[in-house]
């Protein structure tokens, strides 16, 4: 098993707590820089449990949140419906990205690409991401999200 296959279990939620209050800020950000506008579609790679995806849902966005943990996904598919947002989230192995022209936007907040023991696998992730994108926009990434708070 690898490290990453049990890290992200109940108890990430809490250690970041702290990062709660940032959310808001942090959507504003890539609203602003990927120039975004409601009922765009967004893929959320690696979505925790969902804060991003929430937000962006409570904004008019159409979001997929994309991660491996079934606790993470459980968990935003939970707090989606008790906030009554339309959220999608689907637990799968960024690798192996399901989707074909499909988003408007791929994001992939904090820390979560490069997780992997070779290269190859960070191209997969990367060639997923380009095929998930509709054809007639660029992928953006953004390793980190405080810059532009």
């Amino acid at each position: 098993m690898k490290w990453w296959e049990k890290f992200f279990d109940e108890y990430y939620p809490e250690v970041y707590s702290h990062l709660e209050d940032l959310t808001s800020r942090e959507v504003d950000g890539v609203v602003k820089v990927l120039g975004l506008k409601p009922k765009k579609k967004i893929l959320d790679l690696c979505c925790g449990y969902g804060r991003h995806c929430l937000e962006l849902a409570r904004r008019g966005f159409r979001v997929t949140g994309y991660d491996f943990s079934s606790y993470f996904i459980e968990r935003a598919r939970k707090e989606a419906d008790s906030l009554k947002l339309k959220a999608k989230f689907i637990r799968g192995d960024m690798r192996k990205l399901p989707f074909k022209s499909e988003f408007d936007a791929v994001i992939n907040m904090y820390t979560s690409f490069g997780y992997f023991q070779n290269e190859k696998e960070d191209l997969q992730v990367l060639k997923g991401i380009n095929k998930a994108l509709k054809e007639e926009v660029y992928s953006f990434w953004i390793p980190s999200i405080e810059n532009l708070c």
